[in-house]
């Protein structure tokens, strides 16, 4: 065990495992059902540098948000989040937000969207992604409505500019801000600690 992981809180190898088989299990699925999907179509240049700047100013936004009195109720969530992450160093944080962003975006946009958009209307594709996106990151109704509606701001991202670079930098850069704020700068989004 790490020196600064306590018995509640999971090893970084944990908190990678569903990332991580989200990455797996969307590129056994793009390949086996050869789903067709898009890198990067604007240029990486444009898909990174995007993807950063929305992934920045969505994470404000958000946080300026966490001010607002709807917000309470998210607030004993992310208080829980903190024990979890306060003691990651820069290379942590940015390892988990990599696989978090590389794995959710490639199984959640890149197969689960695209391959039901052969099926349904791309609206209805964004959604359910978007609903699976949700799910996976449930803590509560109210967080779930939050990441379902990322979801979709990733979902029409991807449709539109199809870009898995772009999301999966926007989602990277998301996870790495919050997480870090969360770990290290908590009053910044009003939690005590």
């Amino acid at each position: 065990m790490d020196t600064n992981q306590t018995a509640e809180t999971p090893s970084l190898l944990a908190m990678i495992s569903a990332p991580a088989f989200c990455l797996i299990l969307g590129a056994a699925l793009l390949h086996f059902t050869k789903t067709p999907w898009s890198f990067a179509t604007g240029g990486i240049g444009y898909s990174l540098l995007l993807g950063a700047a929305i992934g920045v100013l969505l994470y404000i936004i958000l946080a300026g948000m966490s001010r607002l009195p709807i917000a309470k109720s998210l607030k004993p969530i992310l208080a829980q989040l903190r024990p979890m992450f306060k003691n990651m160093n820069v290379g942590q944080v940015l390892i988990l937000s990599l696989m978090a962003g590389i794995g959710e975006e490639v199984f959640f946009r890149g197969f689960l969207q695209t391959w039901l958009s052969g099926f349904m209307s791309i609206e209805l594709a964004i959604l359910a992604g978007a609903i699976g996106f949700g799910l996976l990151h449930f803590a509560s109704v109210g967080y779930f409505v939050i990441t379902t509606l990322i979801g979709l701001a990733l979902g029409f991202t991807y449709h539109f500019s199809e870009s898995l670079l772009l999301v999966i930098t926007w989602h990277s850069i998301y996870d790495a801000l919050a997480i870090w704020v969360i770990s290290r700068h908590p009053e910044l989004i009003g939690i005590e600690v």
